[in-house]
């Protein structure tokens, strides 16, 4: 319940702030369990994607957001999952994310492990790959850019296709993990591989071909 009313708060406040354009939202068909993939380059990274994607997300978090008591409140309201990233108990995390993906849910994961620039390239954390293989769960790639104007910043979620598990078991969780942070970042440098043609406003009653922007 709490989430629901966090989503249509974040949808008012998303909306007043940034113009958000969605590209390859036929890519989001959520009729099965799903590794939300997503390069992280802003805190509002997963207020964004919460609002573009239908359903519950649950995000793993680092374990420092949750020191404040009334943060740590609201994030496990919304079902974020803490995360030590330096090392420490990561049973409960994993156990937690795998339940998710079994019952169903939609896991958010974001495999860089922490903000990095948009032109910053690091080693992509197991994680993702790890959830995917365990469960047999495809992984749905997502690239985010803000842009850097005053007013109303452009923020574009541009969504690939998922990427099935079961096709790169030859692959180590290493190896899958570095595909995935590939196809994030393919979404960057090759938008139009994605197969919608339009682009939807996010927060307005309107739809622009790409042609249009």
């Amino acid at each position: 319940m709490l989430y629901e009313s966090f989503k249509v708060l974040a949808k008012l406040v998303i909306s007043s702030q940034f113009k958000v354009i969605i590209k390859g939202k036929e890519n989001l068909s959520l009729d099965q369990p799903v590794v939300i993939a997503s390069n992280h380059v802003s805190g509002y990274d997963p207020i964004v994607l919460s609002c573009v994607i239908d359903g519950e997300i649950h995000f793993l978090a680092k374990k420092e957001l949750f020191k404040n008591r009334l943060l740590r409140w609201l994030l496990t309201n919304i079902n974020a999952i803490p995360v030590d990233r330096h090392g420490g108990n990561v049973i409960r995390p994993v156990r937690k994310g795998l339940r998710v993906l079994n019952e169903g849910g939609l896991l958010g994961v974001f495999p860089e492990g922490t903000r990095c620039k948009s032109d910053q390239v690091v080693q992509p954390k197991k994680g993702v790959a790890f959830f995917s293989f365990k469960t047999a769960t495809p992984v749905l790639p997502i690239y985010i850019t803000y842009d850097q104007r005053r007013y109303r910043p452009i923020v574009k979620v541009n969504i690939g296709e998922a990427i099935d598990p079961i096709h790169y078991q030859d692959l180590d969780y290493s190896g899958f993990a570095s595909l995935v942070m590939e196809s994030v970042m393919e979404l960057k440098s090759n938008p139009s591989n994605a197969n919608d043609r339009t682009e939807v406003v996010f927060g307005e009653n309107q739809q622009k071909g790409i042609n249009d922007l």
